[in-house]
């Protein structure tokens, strides 16, 4: 008896938590970004909202897979995941949102909640763009989390708006128009790290991870009410594959010994 009273209470606790998120923050703070790239006349000045941008970008992805694996496991385990460490965050990313089980699962049960998927137009091209962006948002994060700790203690970060083309071998493989930069540490080494993107793409993922969040949420408090879904969806799929592609660079400039191999400073 004692032990429903306690498993009731936890619930009602978790349901507590869902209620009381507002994504309207996040929604501001991607608005905000798009409009100063629209209105914003100069490269240089638009530079200033790339770290914003690809900032807000990991914060959504961090919350998105703490909160969907929160979701994934019983009420009593439910608080362990809601407060992971970073490092156990990086290994369930792996082994769930790179993993097609844990992926259907999640499109059927809280991004396209329907048990008629027929109602949902365009079903089967909507799931799949959606398996396609979670995988590739799994993968930034892991290769882009450190960025996250140089933007918050000491921003040790700059950025680069304009034209920006990666070539190999007198081969473009990537043609990016935005440049971050920033240090990282492993041990006794600092890195200077730079990633070269499309901001426009960034933005997008963003906008689709936020309603992936907030269908979530409507899923779980809805308690198998009826409720309605919305969908963040491609509309321009010729500009979206132009913008496919991410180089990244690390250049370890300080060795445990105090000795600056490259004269660079960010």
């Amino acid at each position: 008896m004692e032990s429903n009273a306690s498993e009731n209470s936890l619930q009602e606790e978790v349901i507590s938590y869902f209620k009381d998120i507002d994504f309207k923050y996040w929604e501001k703070r991607l608005l905000y970004i798009v409009s100063r790239f629209n209105t914003l006349k100069t490269n240089k000045a638009k530079s200033i909202y790339l770290v914003d941008c690809y900032s807000v970008y990991l914060q959504l992805l961090e919350i998105f897979f703490i909160n969907i694996l929160s979701l994934s496991v019983k009420e009593k385990t439910f608080f362990h995941f809601l407060f992971v460490g970073n490092s156990e965050l990086r290994k369930y990313i792996n082994d769930n949102f790179l993993n097609p089980e844990f992926q259907k699962w999640l499109m059927e049960n809280y991004v396209f909640a329907f048990k008629d998927k027929s109602i949902i137009r365009e079903y089967e091209k909507r799931y799949t763009e959606h398996i396609s962006i979670i995988k590739e948002c799994a993968k930034d994060y892991l290769a882009d989390y450190d960025f996250l700790n140089a933007y918050k203690h000491g921003f040790r970060a700059k950025a680069f708006f304009g034209d920006t083309k990666i070539s190999i071998g007198g081969y473009k493989i990537i043609q990016g128009d935005s440049e971050l930069t920033y240090y990282s540490q492993r041990g006794n080494s600092i890195f200077q790290c730079s990633i070269t993107f499309n901001h426009k793409r960034i933005l997008i993922k963003s906008h689709f991870i936020l309603e992936m969040l907030k269908n979530a949420q409507k899923v779980y408090l809805s308690q198998g009410r009826k409720i309605t879904l919305n969908h963040h969806y491609l509309t321009n799929i010729e500009d979206w594959n132009k913008s496919f592609g991410t180089a990244r660079f690390k250049t370890e400039i300080l060795v445990s010994n105090g000795k600056i191999r490259l004269d660079k400073n960010i």
